[in-house]
């Protein structure tokens, strides 16, 4: 399946591919109404053997203790640092970063992998960084 490669004209035209705001709806609900089960339930069955959601709830906890608050993620557009292309790999991996509180931003990269007709999470990483450093994404970590 071709999503658009990396086209950002597309990208802009189907902003649901990958439905990055409906993850990020998902985290803030998980971190605002401590219910996991939510992030749990978008992944595919790999990320689900390898998160339970009490593991998600101590990986995701630092955001909650920090005070992030995660509404503006559905918002404000992301600053796409690393665009999804299908064309070289099953999963879609899309980086980037969001303005966040203190004058951090909150680094991100979701993986997803097409599988039984959807989008399904395969990992993720989410982050409050200083904004020098939000451009230094790296490949090792996508599964928090």
């Amino acid at each position: 399946m071709t999503l658009g490669g990396s086209d950002e004209r597309w990208f802009a035209l189907r902003p649901d591919v990958p439905p990055l705001r409906s993850t990020f709806a998902a985290i803030s609900h998980a971190t605002g109404r401590d219910n996991f089960s939510v992030i749990y339930d978008l992944g595919s069955r790999e990320f689900q053997r390898q998160n339970t959601i009490k593991q998600l709830r101590k990986r995701l906890g630092s955001l909650k203790a920090n005070g992030m608050q995660l509404g503006g993620t559905l918002v404000t557009d992301p600053t796409i640092t690393e665009w999804p292309d299908l064309a070289s790999s099953e999963l879609l991996r899309t980086a980037g970063f969001f303005p966040a509180n203190g004058g951090l931003v909150l680094q991100f990269i979701i993986v997803q992998r097409y599988a039984e007709g959807a989008l399904q999470l395969e990992g993720f990483s989410v982050n409050l960084v200083h904004p020098d450093n939000a451009n230094a994404l790296k490949r090792e970590g996508e599964q928090q």
